[in-house]
Formats: structure tokens, sequence, C-alpha cells
């Protein structure tokens, strides 16, 4: 990257003065307290308002040291029985989370093992584990990344504005906020990912000054990284954009190397656990035909809306009448984000190598350094950044044939990347002496809150699987004693999380059983029955579920859920419907008894 410079003996005295606003230390702190009542906001509002989907009921059952095997087969329960997985004891030891996760789920421990104890402090007595208390642990850990951006801002861009502009960004960033909302490792990702991120800007200034990182900076940076990796596999993908990022900006600095050998080295010690998980199906509609003319260029596009996630919502939905005006004004503030955000790009870089002269009428007094040397070359130095975490996501995607640009929620280690470079995009236009490019900057970080608001809503990133929506088909649609049933695929010896799906319905209708009632007004608990077997489950038979629902004496609502119903079916059941809910398939039938 070409290097800027700056003859500042053609600037007087006031304008080569630092920039530091928005004032006094104390109004730094206060601002930055504000914004982390605001990202704390966003987060705690609608923690237990949208319903827990198969993957945060996986990441559940693990943090309580279960095991997803312990669902029950074959037979019908009541909804308590079916429940097991997701109840805690609170004497099962964190070693009992790494065997079951090591053993059913392909993701490393680290999340696992702090929500375990996490889980143990807030809700200690024996029950059915609370959503809202287990989404809260990835919250804390979202707003967590806040002033932690703010440290990234504050190094790259050289101004308290830019810490605060960054750490604005990340508390409403809505691919950020999205991945706080769930009950995932995202979050821990993003905020460790943050912290490798100030460690390579760090460097990177250090660099420019012409000193050396500090041996403390350097093992602490290889630690972050080791426990990215620890946290998420694909963290990988962020240490390698790392790499291509010090072979075209850091290429002489011998302590950046370091830190990216001792980085893969701690990530290489994990290859042993990833060969265990050879055959496993849980990735499986992550792969890709790269014969297909179109395959590169929808990885470019999907790797390019994944950034866009970060600052706006280029894709919106509603279901309920109330989601549609937050689905619209996120659309609209979409549209207009992205016009201010070319704008911004063209004006900022635009202003790389101008005369000193050019840019002293350009800017604010006292603010050329700030937009000049923080703000341009910082900008530059994080547009190259994301470049090449694109290039590397789509190029490991090609060699591994798994395309991970389809999941946002894998572009999670270019978050604090995007972040920094919309604090600079808006830090040069707050510096510019015309007002409309200051309005323009504001009006950009009003567009990213408005589609953060849409997060919480449930209209931008919403949850595929909203299993609150059968629930409320199913309360509404019956009106007889309900036996819910699910028909697993077999299960094969490679590890796998079995009864996710219907463990997600059932924990939301344990959390809303009020919504359950027969017809004389009382409260009434579905029955539950899946059916699975396979090399995976020694002993299981799969007939002993026809033969529980063929005992049922009583005339019943029997819904299944996806599979092959003949597996639940006998001669007294009538087809009543069948079709999608929230993503479920299901079919409704009625049996006599």
């Amino acid at each position: 990257m070409k290097r800027l410079t700056l003859d500042v003996n053609h600037l007087d005295a006031k304008t080569r003065r630092p920039n530091t606003p928005p004032g006094s230390p104390r109004r730094f702190w206060i601002a930055l307290g504000l914004i982390v009542l605001l990202a704390l906001g966003l987060r705690l509002l609608p923690l237990a308002v949208q319903p827990p989907w198969m993957d945060e009921v996986a990441s559940t059952i693990f943090s309580l040291g279960n095991s997803s095997r312990s669902v029950p087969i074959n037979r019908l329960v009541d909804l308590h029985t079916f429940l097991q997985p997701l109840q805690g004891s609170g004497r099962l030891a964190p070693g009992a989370v790494i065997q079951h996760l090591l053993g059913e789920d392909n993701h490393p421990p680290l999340y696992f093992l702090l929500a375990h104890g996490w889980l143990r402090l807030v809700q200690p007595e024996a029950g059915l584990a609370s959503i809202g208390l287990s989404r809260l642990l990835p919250a804390l850990l979202g707003v967590a990344a806040v002033p932690l951006s703010a440290a990234v801002g504050g190094v790259a861009l050289q101004s308290r504005r830019g810490a605060l502009l960054a750490a604005l960004w990340m508390a409403i960033s809505p691919l950020a906020l999205a991945q706080s909302l769930e009950i995932r490792q995202y979050s821990l990702a993003i905020l460790l990912s943050t912290g490798s991120l100030l460690c390579l800007v760090k460097a990177w200034r250090l660099h420019q000054a012409g000193k050396i990182l500090p041996i403390g900076w350097l093992l602490g940076w290889i630690a972050v990284n080791g426990a990215g990796v620890a946290s998420h596999y694909f963290f990988v993908l962020g240490v390698l954009m790392q790499g291509a990022a010090i072979a075209l900006l850091l290429r002489r600095n011998r302590r950046c190397w370091l830190a990216l050998l001792g980085s893969l080295a701690m990530a290489a010690l994990w290859l042993p656990v990833l060969a265990g998980f050879a055959g496993s199906g849980q990735s499986s509609w992550l792969r890709m035909d790269p014969s297909q003319p179109a395959a590169l260029l929808a990885m470019v596009l999907q790797g390019l809306l994944g950034v866009l996630f970060a600052a706006v919502a280029p894709g919106t939905y509603a279901v309920h009448p109330w989601q549609w005006p937050f689905a619209v004004a996120a659309g609209l503030a979409t549209l207009a984000g992205v016009a201010l955000l070319g704008a911004g790009l063209r004006f900022t870089l635009l202003r790389r190598g101008q005369r000193p002269e050019d840019l002293q009428q350009e800017c604010q007094p006292g603010q050329i350094t700030a937009i000049n040397l923080a703000g341009m070359e910082a900008t530059a130095m994080l547009a190259v950044l994301v470049a090449c975490g694109l290039a590397v996501q789509i190029a490991i995607s090609l060699a591994l044939l798994s395309d991970f640009t389809k999941g946002f929620r894998y572009s999670f280690f270019l978050i604090p990347t995007v972040v920094a470079l919309l604090a600079a995009l808006c830090e040069a236009q707050l510096a510019s002496a015309s007002p409309l490019r200051r309005r323009r900057s504001i009006a950009l970080l009003a567009c990213g809150l408005v589609c953060a608001l849409g997060v919480d809503a449930g209209a931008v990133l919403p949850k595929w699987y909203a299993g609150n929506l059968l629930a409320e088909r199913i309360a509404h649609d019956s009106s007889l004693p309900i036996v819910l049933a699910y028909d697993h695929n077999p299960v094969g010896t490679a590890p796998t999380v079995i009864g996710h799906e219907p463990l997600s319905l059932a924990w939301w209708i344990g959390r809303h059983p009020e919504r359950f009632k027969d017809q004389a007004g009382n409260a009434q608990s579905p029955r539950f029955v899946m059916a699975a077997d396979g090399p995976g489950l020694p002993g299981a038979r799969r007939q002993e579920s026809l033969a529980s629902i063929a005992q049922i004496r009583e005339p019943i609502d029997l819904w299944v859920i996806g599979g092959n119903p003949q597996t639940f079916v006998n001669p007294s059941c009538q087809l009543i419907q069948q079709g999608s809910e929230g993503s479920h398939l299901f079919i409704h039938y009625r049996c006599r008894g």
C-alpha cells in the first residue's frame, strides 16, 4: 500500500494540533458509557422474544453437560420427560461438556465451557434451562466487544471521536447484534476477533512510527488467536486474512510474522480433533460444485452481502403485521446506507495524496492530521484487510469445496474490521468543513440504527426455524389431546446431534405452557415420540414408535414433524392438513384411538 506523506511545514501550528474531539477525557468516557448502554439495551430487550432454533438447542444441551442421546426415543413420553436433555442438574463437571461436544458435534469447546459455568451461576437449581438466561451470556459478550472496538478505533484513527465511532458501529451493527441474540459461540468469536484486530492495528501503527511491537503484545496476540480457534474453527479464516495483510503491508516486520506463525501453530493443535469429524453430515449444506458457472459469482456476491450486513440490512423479512414497518424501514435505510457508504468511500479515498493546502481548505480547523494520516491511511489499511478477508474466504471455499459465504454468520471474523472501516469513513466526513458531508455521516449512523432495530423486531436476520409459529398453529388447530411425532434420519457413527428440531419446539412449549389448553380451558401439555435408529444408537428399534402410538386408546391430534409419516400413522388416522410453518414441515392427522 502506498504510504501517505504530509509535509507539516506547510501547516500552521494550529493545524498540526492533535485531533482530540469530542473534548475532555471525561466527556469521552461519558459518551462511551452511553454507547455501551445502547448496546446493552439493543441486546437485552428482545432476549427471550424469538423462539430457540435447532443450533441453539444443541449449544444449550452441551453447555449443560448433557448428551443429545439422552432424548427419549421410540417411546411416547410427556413434555417434561422429552425435555430431559435441556434440564440442568448442577452436578455435571466440565469434562462432560467436552466429552459430549466432541463426540456428537463439530465445534471446539471454549464457548461451551464458559456457558457451562455461566448456567451453573445463574441457574444453579435443577430444571428446564431458561431461554433468556442462556442467551444473556452471548449478549454480554457482544456488549464487551463495544469498548474493545473503541480501543481499535482509537489506535487506528488516533482520535477519541474515531474510538467512539468504532464503538457505536459495533453497538448497532446488524450482523454483530444478531449473533449476540443467539445461544451460539459467534459473539465470543467476534469479541476475540476484535482483540486480534487491536493487536494487528497496534503493530501496524508502531511499524508506521519505526517501532517494534512489545513482546507482551506479541504473546497476547497469539493467545487471543489461539482462544479464537478454540471458540470456532472458522476463526482460522481471520488468521489467514491477517497473514495476507501482513504479506502486503508488514512483510518486513518480524514480530508480525512470529505472531502469525504462533497463531497457526495454535490452530494446528486442533487438527487431530477435526480429523474425528470426517464423515459428519452436519456441514453438508455448505458443499458446492465449483464447475457451475455461477458458483464463483455467487460466492463473491454472498461475501459482499456479509460485509454489508455489518452496516445495514440487505435483506428483510416479516411474518406478523407489526413487523412490516420495521422491515420497510430497514429496507429503505439499507438503500440510503449503500448510497451514503459509496459517497463516504469516494470522499475519503479521493483525498489520498492531496496537497496539504487543499486539505486545509476542506477540513475544519485542527482536523487535517486526523483526516490525512489517521483517516486516510487507516481507511486504506482496513479496506485492504477486508479485501484480504473476502479473498481468503473464497479461496478456502474453493479449496475445500464448501461455500463458507453461504452463512452470513461465518463472516464474523470480518465484522470488527468492517466496523473500524465504517468508523474511519464517518470520521473523515465529520472532520470535513462541508456541513453536507457531516450530515451524511450522521445519516449513515442513523441507517445502521434503524437496521439494528429491525434485528430486534425479527425483521432482519430472523431465525430461519420459528418453532413458535408452528406451536401456535398446533394449539389453534387441535381440538383433541396432542401428540407430536418426529422421524429422525438414521443415526450413523459419525458425530451427530439428534433431536434438536423437535426439542426446539418442545423448549418453546415448555416455556409457554399457557398456550395449550383443552376444550374445557384446562392446561394440557402435548406428548412426544421421536423415532430413531441406526448404528449410532445401538438397540434402538424404530418400530416401537408406531406401537406406542397404537396403544393410545383415546382420540388424538397427531402432528408429524418431518420424516416419514408412515412411521407413526395407523389405519385409524385421517389426514387433516399438511404444509410448512416457521420452516418446519408438518402433517396433521386426527386418530380415533
